[in-house]
This record gives structure tokens, C-alpha cells and sequence, in this order.
């Protein structure tokens, strides 16, 4: 039976061994043992990433980044590496995709750690009433959570994550029935703020109607009516307040510090002002006393001042009218005086102008003889001179012939003739 059997095995494995056989040969190509060469490089770089990932995030995700672009490098070269059982590759493949995801974890961790320590502050600002910053945590807490859910939304798997998220959501009704409330004290809150504003302004013009050093009547009665209108709006607010269960839960927000630190200055401003009522209606009657006593004062003065001004004015006409008598008689005095000065001069005048006719008169007949000195001198150098030429002409005469000596006496008389 042995026997019979046996061919059949044989056969069988041969087949087997013969198909193994061309597989090993067709995935031992060239190209793919170029592909485990370089998908292997890339495994060390995941295997690495995810034995440094507590320690160093930042170079884990580098170095994971290696492997998936040398993984593709590797797909590029022989795509059948992503699918090969050889060499333990699918093996490593599953390896590396859970490192992503350890990787991709141990990245959004811390970040999730900061959104739940958000949420837990959140928490414990609501405990306090203060809504607006717990309302600002938990934004913090869903923003900082949905950044770790996009790196990786396996984090929200984490069991102490999943709980605290769970708390966190529940959280959020919270806030949300909180944020409703303040919204209705703040309008209550915005309501007192006017109203006792009101009274600390009615108070601040009572004070400013007293200002000054004589209030009149009338001031002072209306700054008694904006006292008792200041004193009602207190009392509604403080009563207001003592009633409320909530005051002391909201008291840290501003709008409450506000009318708390109004109602601590109108209470300060309406006992000033009750003061400066008591004085003002005690000066009034003190000033009353003094006007009259004053007007009465003024008036005698006032008679004294009008007789003693009667009196000027009378000295001061006299003073007047001997004023202008003595300037006429100055200005009669400063004519007269001007009248002869003038004839002196005129006379002056007169006497120049016949001294100075005079001195003409004499320059005249100064320059009258000098000049008929002159005219008398030149007719002697004329005569003079004729006579010499005479006498050289007539001694030329005796060397020439007669006719010569005829014609130069001629010249000769004519030279005397001109000379003359």
C-alpha cells in the first residue's frame, strides 16, 4: 500500500516544489531585491521612531517620515513588496503601521493632557461663579481637543482619556446653564449700576448747588430734595442686595465691584451733603445778618461819599473855570509876544537885505575899476608892441630896392593902423 501510495507523494511535491520554485525565482527578480534592500532601510528608520518616541517626538516623527518615503521608494521599485510574505516584510509592515499609530499618540498626548487640564480649570473657575474665564477655559479644552483628535482621533481610545472627556462633556451643560444665568444677572447687575449711578449723581448736584459762600434759598431747598431722592435709591439697592442669594457668588464680577464701590461714595457724599445743608442754612442767616448790617453801613457811607462828591465837584468847576481864565490870559500874553517877535524879525529882515544891497553896490564898482585897470594895461602892451615892429621894418628898408622899400613902409602903417 506503501508503495502505491509513494508515486503519488512523490509527484505531488515535485509539482509543489517545482511551483515554489518558479515563485522564488520570479519574487528573487533583480528589481525586487533592489525593493527589500531599500524597504529594509526604511524598516530600521521605523523601528528606531518608535524606540525614541517617549524621549524625542520630534525626531521620531522625522525618522518615521524616512520610512514612508522609503517604503514608497521601495513600491516604486517592485510593487509587490507592498504584499510579499518574503523576508518577514508583511510582518514589518503591520509592525510599522502600529508604530504610526503609537507615534502619532505619544504627538497628540501632551496635547490632549493640556486641553484636560484646561477643562479641569474650567471646572473649578465654575465652582467659583466666575463664568466668563470658565467659559474661556473650556474653549481652550475644545480647541486644544480637537487639535489631538485630527493628529490622531485613536487618543480619544486611551481609557484616562476616555473618561476625562466623558467628564468634560458633561461639563459643557454646565457652563452653559451658567452662562445663562450671568446673562440674566448681568442685565440685573446693568439695572442697580444705572440706579445707583442716579443717586450718586443726584447727590453730586445737590453739593454742587450749595457751592459757594451764600446759597440762596432756593438751592438749598432743592439740594434737600435730591438728598431724599439720593437716600431712596440707596436704600432700594442695599435692601436689594441683603435679599439676594447670589450677591456674594457674583461679587467678584466688575459690574458688581462697580455698584458696590457707588454705593460705598453716595452713602460718603449724602452724609457730606447733610453737613454742607447744616452749614449753607447756618451761613444763609449768618450772611443775612451781615448783608443787612452792611447794606445799613453802605448807606451812610454812601451819604458821606455823595456830599464829599458834591463838594469836588464844586472846587473842581472853580479850579475849572480859574483854569481857563489864566490859559486865555497865557494865550492873550503868548500872542503878544509872538506879535513883537515877529516885527523884530521883520526889522532884522530889513536891515540885511539893505546891508546886503550895500555890499552889492560896492562889489559892483570893486569889479568896475578892476576892470578898466585891465582894458588900460592891455592898450599899453599893444602900443608897445607896435612900436617895436615899426622900428625892425624901417632898418630892412635901406638893403632893398626902392619899390621893395615903399611897399614895406605901407605894411609898417598898416600894422599900426590895426594896432590901434
Amino acid at each position: 500500500m506503501t508503495n502505491k501510495c509513494f508515486p503519488k507523494i512523490t509527484y505531488g511535491m515535485i509539482t509543489c516544489l517545482a511551483i515554489f520554485s518558479s515563485t522564488s525565482v520570479m519574487a528573487e527578480s533583480e528589481a525586487f531585491k533592489r525593493a527589500v534592500k531599500v524597504f529594509k532601510q526604511g524598516y530600521n528608520e521605523c523601528t528606531e521612531a518608535q524606540r525614541i518616541r517617549s524621549q524625542d517626538i520630534n525626531q521620531a516623527t522625522a525618522k518615521f517620515s524616512k520610512y514612508l518615503e522609503m517604503k514608497e521608494n521601495a513600491a516604486k521599485l517592485d510593487a509587490s513588496i507592498l504584499t510579499t510574505k518574503l523576508h518577514n516584510i508583511s510582518r514589518e509592515i503591520e509592525y510599522c503601521e502600529k508604530a504610526q499609530q503609537d507615534i502619532l499618540r505619544s504627538k497628540a498626548f501632551p496635547i490632549m493632557e493640556t486641553a484636560l487640564e484646561a477643562c479641569k480649570k474650567s471646572k473649578e473657575q465654575l465652582v467659583k461663579a466666575n463664568t466668563v474665564d470658565a467659559t474661556s477655559s473650556y474653549k481652550k479644552y475644545e480647541e486644544l481637543y480637537q487639535k489631538a483628535i485630527d493628529i490622531t482621533p485613536s487618543i480619544s481610545k486611551v481609557s484616562s482619556v476616555q473618561i476625562k472627556v466623558g467628564r468634560c462633556n458633561k461639563l459643557k451643560k454646565k457652563i452653559v446653564a451658567a452662562e445663562e444665568q450671568l446673562t440674566k444677572v448681568k442685565a440685573t447687575y446693568a439695572v442697580d449700576n444705572k440706579t445707583i449711578s442716579s443717586a450718586l449723581q443726584s447727590c453730586n448736584s445737590a453739593k454742587n448747588l450749595l457751592a459757594g459762600n451764600n446759597p440762596s434759598l432756593k438751592n438749598i431747598a432743592k439740594a434737600k430734595t435730591l438728598l431724599n431722592e439720593s437716600k431712596t435709591k440707596l436704600g432700594n439697592i442695599t435692601n436689594k442686595r441683603k435679599e439676594s442669594t447670589d450677591h456674594k457668588k457674583y461679587a467678584p464680577l466688575r459690574i458688581s465691584q462697580q455698584i458696590t464701590n457707588k454705593i460705598s461714595s453716595t452713602k460718603k457724599c449724602n452724609s457730606s451733603l447733610i453737613s454742607s445743608i447744616s452749614s449753607a442754612e447756618l451761613l444763609r442767616k449768618k450772611n443775612e445778618a451781615t448783608r443787612l448790617r452792611a447794606a445799613n453801613e453802605k448807606l451812610e457811607k454812601d451819604k458821606v461819599a455823595a456830599e464829599k462828591l458834591k463838594a469836588e465837584q464844586k472846587n473842581k468847576r472853580e479850579a475849572e473855570r480859574l483854569a481857563k481864565e489864566a490859559e486865555l490870559a497865557e494865550l492873550k500874553r503868548a500872542a503878544e509876544e509872538k506879535r513883537l517877535a515877529d516885527l523884530k524879525l521883520k526889522e532884522q529882515q530889513q536891515l540885511k537885505e539893505k546891508e546886503a544891497l550895500k555890499q552889492k553896490q560896492a562889489n559892483d564898482e570893486e569889479k568896475k575899476r578892476l576892470l578898466a585897470k585891465e582894458r588900460l594895461k592891455n592898450k599899453r602892451k599893444s602900443q608897445d608892441w607896435s612900436s617895436s615892429l615899426g622900428s625892425g621894418a624901417a632898418s630892412n628898408a635901406k638893403d632893398k630896392n626902392d619899390a621893395n622899400s615903399q611897399k614895406g613902409q605901407k605894411k609898417g602903417s598898416d600894422w599900426r593902423s590895426l594896432s590901434k
